[in-house]
């Protein structure tokens, strides 16, 4: 008798079933093959013969198992399917409000303490294509980011409106209400600029005016100045938008609007620049010289900003003087910002008033010692996790 040869089902090392045996362990060992994988996939017989059994077979081979697969599959009446899509959106939603509030907070604390250029990076650049970013100034080419690519400036102004809107009145309401009011400015022949510098969303043009808003140095787009009876307003801010409201700028640095520091040169354009809630970055000092850059003699500087940023009201007074500005009218009736209107003087007259210095803002190292001392009159606005 010859003695039986052994023959493998599998040829995977330490797996010996006789020939014999098969039949036996078949069904013991397909049903095991089922919960653990193999390394090896069986030769086409083989896998014919072990996972293809007669349909009478299959049908009475598990009837546990089958009962099982016939209570997890729905009927086709349970809306399952939709409840979970439905599910999901609502749980997706309330994900990204949580990240979006997360990601605001991150985004103030960002501006109030990082310089304006830092912050220009923050709202314009995108992480995930820095690498393209290198490339193509490796290459020479030209790498624009598309807006919808960078959410943060959505987000930020998103949670910011949901900051202001507990406030008993929104201060661009106020300086809305007071420009439109102030018989002053309704001698000025012919339209009143303003120049809003940190716009935002651009609030106060959309409330002067019925147009979108450009500067006079972007022409060549073709869109219209915002302007409403006696008001033409030019809206700068890190973003623009999809509307034309705004021009994107880094106030602190420089707004492109003609003007010079050198009062002997020549006056700015401007009759009114506004600054609300916008003295930010860490260089805020850049904005307000800018501010008086563009402002004409006599224009006025208009200021909103949190009480609670102040480290002392009458410090900051005599430090916006120093630049180059007249004694102002404060409005502290409100709890939660203050009002300051300024108007613009020629620095020799502002060195002859009363607790207040010339400095030369012509000089480089005179700016720089500016913005170090503007550091310490105003804290960063940081809003608390709730």
């Amino acid at each position: 008798m010859k003695k039986p040869t052994n023959k493998l089902l599998f040829d995977t090392p330490g797996w010996t079933i006789p020939k014999e045996n098969i039949n036996s362990e078949k069904k013991a060992k397909r049903k095991k093959n089922r919960n653990k994988p193999t390394t090896e996939r069986p030769s086409s017989s083989e896998q014919q013969q072990e996972d293809s059994p007669s349909p009478k077979r299959l049908k009475n081979s598990h009837p546990h198992n089958n009962k099982q697969q016939q209570q997890q599959q729905p009927t086709k009446n349970q809306p399952n399917e939709t409840l979970h899509v439905g599910t999901h959106q609502l749980a997706k939603g309330l994900l990204n409000s949580n990240l979006n509030g997360s990601r605001f907070r991150i985004l103030n604390e960002t501006l109030y303490t990082s310089t304006g250029p830092e912050a220009l990076k923050l709202f314009q650049s995108n992480p995930i294509e820095a690498a393209a970013d290198d490339e193509e100034e490796e290459g020479g080419g030209e790498h624009r980011i598309r807006r919808e690519e960078n959410p943060n400036f959505e987000i930020y102004h998103l949670g910011f409106r949901s900051q202001t809107k507990h406030w008993p009145q929104n201060p661009v309401d106020l300086i809305a209400h007071q420009l439109q009011q102030d018989p002053h400015l309704q001698k000025i022949p012919g339209p009143v600029l303003v120049a809003d510098l940190g716009c935002g969303e651009a609030p106060l043009a959309k409330l002067l005016c019925s147009s979108p808003s450009t500067s006079s140095s972007n022409q060549k787009n073709s869109k219209p100045i915002a302007h409403h009876n006696q008001f033409k307003v030019f809206s700068y801010d890190l973003v623009a938008d999809r509307e034309g409201w705004i021009t994107v700028a880094e106030c602190s640095s420089l707004v492109p609007l003609p003007g010079s520091l050198d009062d002997r040169v020549g006056n700015g354009m401007m009759d009114i620049v506004v600054c609300c809630l916008s003295l930010m970055s860490t260089n805020w000092v850049g904005m307000i010289l800018e501010a008086r850059r563009i402002l004409k003699h006599d224009g006025e500087l208009r200021i909103a900003e949190v009480t609670s940023r102040f480290v002392d009201v009458d410090l900051f007074v005599t430090f916006i003087k120093s630049i180059g500005f007249s004694n102002p009218t404060k409005d502290q009736s409100n709890t939660h910002f203050i009002l300051f209107k300024f108007k613009k003087l020629p620095l020799t007259l502002a060195k002859n008033q009363r607790d207040s210095s010339s400095v030369d803002l012509l000089n480089p190292q005179s700016k720089l010692e500016l913005i170090q001392t503007g550091q310490k009159l105003l804290k960063p606005c940081i809003y608390k996790r709730r």
